[in-house]
């Protein structure tokens, strides 16, 4: 389905498995250390009303393994207005924090319409829900992207 999506990212792949030989410890497996960090996600494009440039929704999970820290699932859904003029965004994390996203595409405020090129801007808050919350009074966060164009995408969902 073309408005299916799923990615899986493995970090760390090389420098973990030089870190091994360099300590001279054994190797008991040729995937020994492999999936020690990874993050996959998937997610699907919802369009209710069959153009993505007027509203979207997009719910997603993400399964996240990291070593020494417990394995995570993320569950989001983002949604899109105006040719993402305004996106927003929901997250849970199985690890007792919430978050929330906002984000604008400045490349469709000018009017290109290629949803893989230009700058998008977004602000995320992160709220632990665990009892340390009494130290910790949430996370913010700001993220500038640029995408450098190639195919648009914007035709094709309508």
């Amino acid at each position: 389905d073309e408005y299916l999506f799923a990615g899986l990212t493995m970090t760390n792949l090389v420098q973990a498995r030089l870190d091994m030989i360099s300590d001279n410890q054994p190797i008991s497996s040729p995937t020994e250390g492999f999936l020690q960090n990874y993050l996959f996600t998937v997610g699907y494009l919802f369009i209710p009303g069959g153009d993505a440039n007027t509203f979207y929704v997009e719910p997603s999970v993400m399964f996240r393994q990291i070593p020494n820290a417990p394995f995570q699932t993320d569950i989001n859904v983002r949604a899109g207005f105006g040719g993402d003029i305004l996106m927003a965004g929901l997250s849970y994390r199985s690890t007792k924090a919430v978050g929330v996203l906002l984000g604008t595409d400045f490349g469709n405020i000018a009017n290109n319409n290629n949803r893989n090129s230009g700058l998008k801007l977004f602000y995320t808050f992160d709220l632990s829900t665990r009892q340390f919350q009494s130290y910790n009074a949430g996370s913010h966060e700001l993220t500038l992207a640029f995408g450098f164009g190639g195919k648009s995408t914007a035709k094709e969902l309508k």
